[in-house]
């Protein structure tokens, strides 16, 4: 019979030639005991890390958001003319530019174009021309205006008024 190394107690024949059954039973726990500690000294490292690249994630989205909060609020922002009023005009014009938005407003509301609206300078009709998506309305005679063109547009909603 032999004698255990660890521990000095006989060892039984048929079992471990340097070790009892207790020391290694004893043996087994300790180095299950020793993985559990390193997995979880493992674990914490890599949450640790997983935990700063969520932070600098997070930091890097938040900068960028407010590098872009100016251009969100010019997209969110409702676009204003760029000028309000009109230009030096005179009378005539302004009486052009009333007898569009009279034509626009009769076209949008589905009543049938009237011809008696004629430009008081030249006394013609209105030129309507409809498109696919669109419908824009022209003054005939922009030139007696001293304008190159004087124009409504469904798309633009408003009269626009080009030197």
């Amino acid at each position: 019979m032999k004698r255990c190394e660890k521990c000095g107690n006989l060892i039984e024949e048929g079992g471990s030639k340097k070790y009892c059954s207790e020391c290694l039973i004893l043996m087994a726990e300790d180095s299950i005991a020793e993985q559990k500690t390193e997995s979880s000294s493992k674990s914490k490292h890599k949450s640790k890390f997983f935990l700063i690249l969520k932070f600098a994630i997070l930091v890097f989205c938040l900068a960028t958001i407010l590098y872009q909060i100016p251009r969100l609020q010019a997209v969110l922002r409702s676009k204003k003319p760029l000028r309000y009023g009109t230009y030096d005009t005179d009378a005539n014009v302004d009486k052009c530019i009333k007898n569009l938005w009279v034509i626009a407003r009769d076209l949008q509301e589905g009543k049938e174009f009237n011809s008696s609206i004629i430009c008081p300078v030249c006394k013609k009709q209105y030129i309507i021309k409809k498109l696919k998506d669109e419908i824009i309305i022209y003054c005939p005679c922009p030139e007696k205006h001293n304008l190159t063109s004087i124009k409504w547009s469904s798309k633009k909603m408003i009269p626009e008024v080009k030197k």
